[in-house]
């Protein structure tokens, strides 16, 4: 709900801008006018996700802070043709590339917790004929990795 400044303070003669928080008020100028509105506290669910996603975020935001002046003009100069700052160009892009290597770590660590299948050795004839693989009279039967050895 919006109000006018006049319905909250009756210093409006003297108060000629305010922005900002005041109390469980924020205050901003629209159209020349000084408004309010009641602040809400944004949601903060602290998923894992989210939490993540911040850790990111504060990688993205020391990484901007360890670059040299050089290298901040030459993002402020690329974001400028784009009618962007450079602080926020390199802010998306740089989280674009954490997110998707956090991505491929999970997927990797996923990977690393998949149960690799049992390996089968199987002798015929006195000899090793195959690790993950089963052969039978007339059949051949291969399970994950089928490897023929040599034997003795």
């Amino acid at each position: 709900m919006k109000y006018v400044i006049k319905d909250i303070l009756p210093l409006t003669s003297i108060v000629k801008a305010a922005w900002g928080r005041f109390g469980n008020y924020v205050f901003y100028m629209r159209n020349g006018k000084i408004c309010a509105r009641i602040y809400i506290v944004p949601p903060n669910p602290n998923s894992k996700r989210q939490k993540k996603d911040r850790r990111l975020f504060a990688k993205a935001v020391k990484d901007w802070q360890l670059l040299d002046e050089e290298e901040k003009q030459m993002w402020k100069g690329v974001a400028k043709t784009l009618k962007k700052r450079g602080y926020n160009l390199y802010l998306s892009m740089r989280m674009k590339e954490l997110l998707q290597i956090a991505a491929e770590e999970a997927e990797i660590e996923a990977l690393k917790k998949v149960k690799p299948r049992r390996r089968v050795r199987v002798i015929h004839s006195h000899r090793v004929i195959g690790v993950g693989a089963v052969r039978t009279r007339n059949t051949s039967q291969e399970f994950l990795f089928p490897r023929i050895l040599k034997g003795p």
